[in-house]
């Protein structure tokens, strides 16, 4: 994967699930084939139903920790 970090990710400790966008997966340079298979549909807050194209696990700085979030792929921006 991209050894660059990303400097700024919005964040929101509401949400039940984590998401990034397939744009968001490109701009990571995340191939296509990290992907896990586990699909789901989820609603999103304007209350439509997207289906998700899979799991992928991304490493995470917050503050001084490390962390690593499974992040459901969703099309779009």
């Amino acid at each position: 994967m991209n050894s660059r970090p990303s400097k700024r990710v919005l964040t929101h400790n509401g949400f039940a699930i984590n998401v990034i966008s397939s744009m968001a997966r490109e701009r990571l340079k995340v191939p296509i084939n990290f992907l896990n298979a586990p699909t789901l549909t989820i609603r999103s807050f304007n209350n439509t139903l997207a289906t998700t194209m899979g799991t992928v696990i991304l490493p995470m700085k917050v503050g001084i920790r490390e962390i690593e979030a499974t992040c459901h792929v969703v099309k779009g921006e």
